[in-house]
């Protein structure tokens, strides 16, 4: 068991390692030598320099606002369904992702965004998403393991050590939950980061240019994440985004020089 708990230990600080620039408050595992295992990691972890920008990985990190995020409909659809093969009417959809619509307009529909950044390279959005099904997959194996060693009835460890390692690899579990968490979040997150930069833009772009641009860059994100996500997590991500558009647009139109409705921009953004 001891031998097991070390393992899973190691691969966890090499997880670090490689998306520390992302994630770097989330793990803190002990520093140890692993340079050439974790190289591909590394590279990855180059791309993004000044996490502290990126408002999905920010806001993802955040305790306090994960817990607040996980409070919402949306998320607790994802955790109640199997998959996200069901299909739900217009209002329910609108319903369901109210609350967070309304959260993110709040905080995001200000002169501050042009401090924030997003990604636009949509490799790191892709290994974002493998690293989050990893997580997920590994902690159920995991879990799974742990409980197969909990002892039942007359059986007994035979040393407190194995008792600890127990305990450490269900603390693991919990840790690489966690982590997987993030990773989705902070992938719901930047969708509907690239939705406020596109429609922010309103001002100095053309209205039929902005609508293209934006359903381009939904476009491309949903083709990385699509090999990489389950369906129910896709749903997570890119459901409630008309909402949020409407909710933008609305917001737009007292500053807005070009005036348009919502139903309007919709049709363009469907259109292109």
């Amino acid at each position: 068991m001891h031998l097991i708990y070390y393992i899973v230990y190691y691969y966890k600080d090499l997880v670090h390692k490689g998306f520390k620039n992302l994630f770097i408050e989330e793990l803190k595992p002990k520093d140890v030598e692993k340079e050439n295992v974790s190289g591909n990691f590394e590279e990855f972890g180059k791309k993004v320099v000044e996490e502290k920008h990126i408002l999905s990985v920010s806001w993802a990190k955040d305790q306090d606002i994960r817990r607040l995020l996980k409070s919402f409909s949306n998320w607790k659809l994802l955790e109640m369904t199997e998959s996200g093969e069901a299909i739900d009417s217009p209002e329910d959809i609108r319903m369901r992702n109210k609350h967070e619509s309304e959260l993110l307009i709040r905080n995001l529909h200000s002169g501050e965004h042009s401090t924030w950044e997003i990604i636009e390279d949509t490799t790191i959005l892709f290994n974002i998403a493998v690293l989050q099904e990893s997580l997920q997959w590994f902690s159920s194996r995991l879990l799974s393991l742990a409980k197969d060693f909990k002892p039942s009835g007359d059986i007994k460890f035979s040393t407190k050590f194995s008792s600890d390692a127990l305990s450490g690899l269900n603390k693991l579990v919990k840790e690489y939950e966690d982590f997987s968490d993030v990773c989705l979040l902070a992938l719901h997150l930047e969708v509907r980061a690239h939705c406020f930069r596109h429609l922010m833009e309103f001002e100095t772009v053309d209205i039929d240019i902005c609508a293209k641009n934006l359903a381009d860059d939904l476009n491309r994100i949903e083709e990385a994440l699509v090999s990489a996500l389950t369906p129910k997590e896709l749903k997570y991500i890119f459901e409630g985004l008309g909402e949020l558009v409407a909710s933008i647009l609305i917001h737009n139109i007292s500053n807005c020089s070009q005036v348009i409705t919502r139903a309007s921009f919709g049709k363009r953004v469907h259109r292109a």
